[in-house]
């Protein structure tokens, strides 16, 4: 890991413009594979500052769309493979997921393994919950929660220990292309420091993983994308004489929100997007 500059002259195989949680992911694939030299970049001076490093954690297979649900199955079997299936940073909680309407497609739900809850059960997990009328929900063991600060950590030391570099503090402003093919940028910043170089950052391949940044990035080098970036709020709650086993997260479709239980509290969203800036934090506003 560096907080320097890269060698001047190397062409890397591969660049990668974020270090939140889909930018460490796609270096630490890289590096499993051994596909080559990889270097990330992260404007923060830490990795996952925004929304990876805000993230519930909570690890859902089944998703509205088929094609979807497909991925986050392999994305689960993926973090049991990196962290077993039972340990401190990753666990099998289960989920009760509320789809009264029918958002997730029938097919979505035939790849996953569910019990169909009636609202006895739900309740009966859930004493604490007795007010709300949550109704029947279906049950997914597979489900679980990953920690989430464990993860990106884990990711970092997968890119490093072979032979991946980070560079934290180093902002990019826009990709090139030469007439040959070959990309580099042109415009990056380490600290307040302005590097023009056009052979300091070369690649062959560079993948795009600054989230809320990304539109306005991609627009600067050319490519152009529609993306707004949102902000959702979270509530921790405390306190509960919670059980001691871990119990399942739920995610409600309607109205829309989702909760975590923890230790002695829980985390819950309501699951609003409000429109913010890249990089702000206020979603709502205090009445």
């Amino acid at each position: 890991m560096s907080s320097g500059l890269a060698n001047s002259g190397d062409c890397h195989d591969l660049i990668v413009i974020g270090a939140g949680l889909a930018g460490l992911a796609t270096a630490a694939a890289w590096v499993d594979q051994e596909a080559g030299s990889v270097l990330v970049l992260e404007a923060e001076r830490f990795p996952g500052m925004h929304s990876s490093g805000r993230n519930a954690g909570m690890i859902r297979q089944v998703a509205e769309d088929p094609s979807i649900t497909e991925m986050c199955l392999r994305g689960t079997e993926l973090l049991e493979q990196r962290f077993g299936r039972d340990s401190c940073s990753f666990k099998r909680t289960g989920s009760l997921i509320f789809d009264a309407h029918g958002e997730i497609s029938p097919d979505s739900w035939k790849q996953v393994l569910f019990e169909n809850w009636s609202s006895a059960q739900v309740k009966a997990c859930f004493p604490e919950l007795q007010h709300l009328p949550l109704g029947p929900a279906r049950f997914v063991p597979g489900d679980g929660v990953v920690e989430v600060p464990a993860l990106i950590g884990d990711l970092i030391d997968t890119i490093v220990s072979k032979g991946g570099q980070i560079q934290f503090g180093t902002r990019v402003g826009k990709v090139s292309q030469s007439a040959s093919g070959e990309l580099s940028l042109p415009e990056v910043w380490n600290g307040d420091q302005l590097h023009t170089d056009p052979d300091q950052y070369r690649a062959r391949q560079i993948v795009i993983a600054n989230g809320a940044w990304a539109q306005d990035f991609s627009r600067s080098s050319g490519v152009e994308i529609q993306m707004k970036p949102t902000n959702r709020s979270g509530l921790i709650t405390s306190t509960f004489d919670i059980a001691e086993d871990p119990r399942p997260w739920i995610w409600a479709h309607e109205p829309g929100w989702y909760l975590r239980p923890g230790a002695q509290e829980y985390l819950w969203s309501s699951c609003e997007e409000v429109g913010a800036d890249p990089g702000s934090d206020l979603a709502l506003e205090d009445p």
